[in-house]
């Protein structure tokens, strides 16, 4: 045990100055043959020291900003977590993200899982003013000679749920969305629910990437014709007004 504890310990303190040395040097030549991942924002520019009161008392917190974006290896060091995340763990990367069944991801944004098991519902009072809002929408634009249809497009969830995790269940309550759609059918207001269609959709092939949360209309040489469908319904929904 003596020998072992020194052996970890060893190991312990060469690691930590070698791969601080390695990180500020590929800083200085980079070396990283990891691509940065698109992280779909404008990273933070490089601060500049001023003079200035304000910048000076502002230049430790930018600068540790810029520092955190910009370390050596960054770009491995992120790809290794989420690799050892999703291989290793079995977690998802990232907390927006919910791993499924067969590869199969989903968006896990606050309330969109939950929504989908129908775990909040609409107050009567909630639906009224709802009823009132899309019906002053809709008279707005009658007013002006322009037709109005309320169209739900579905999430991911409600057209694959076979892959949610075993955990992601209905709770047996009546879904915000189903409660939406009768109040606006009762006060007979102009609203198209485009679950059904896209269920249909997805027997002729995939109606989403995997790994994606959008409509995908043509994927693994199977195409779907559902956008020009919906096209043509919602054209002759609001010819018949």
């Amino acid at each position: 045990d003596g020998i072992r504890d020194v052996a970890v310990t060893g190991v312990q303190t060469c690691a930590l100055p070698i791969s601080l040395a390695t990180s500020l040097a590929d800083r200085v030549w980079h070396f990283d043959p990891t691509p940065p991942p698109d992280e779909n924002r404008t990273m933070t520019p490089q601060p500049r020291w001023q003079w200035r009161p304000e910048a000076v008392r502002t230049f430790p917190a930018r600068f540790e900003t810029w520092d955190r974006e910009n370390f050596g290896l960054r770009s491995t060091l992120i790809h290794a977590h989420a690799q050892v995340a999703l291989d290793v763990l079995g977690n998802s990367p990232h907390k927006d993200v919910l791993i499924g069944k067969d590869g199969w991801l989903y968006f896990a944004i606050p309330k969109s899982i939950d929504a989908y098991r129908c775990l909040f519902a609409y107050q009567p009072a909630e639906l009224q003013g709802e009823v009132a809002t899309v019906r002053e929408r809709r008279d707005w634009l009658a007013a002006r000679g322009i037709r109005y249809l309320n169209v739900w497009a579905p999430v991911k969830t409600n057209v694959y749920p076979e892959f949610l995790p075993g955990w992601v269940k209905k709770s047996g309550k009546v879904c915000r969305l189903d409660q939406w759609l009768a109040a606006m059918r009762t006060a007979q207001l102009p609203v198209l629910d485009l679950r059904p269609a896209m269920r249909a959709a997805k027997q002729d092939g995939l109606a989403y990437h995997r790994t994606d949360s959008h409509w995908n209309p043509r994927s693994e040489d199977h195409t779907s014709e559902l956008p020009s469908r919906l096209h043509l319904v919602c054209r002759l929904l609001l010819e018949k007004k």
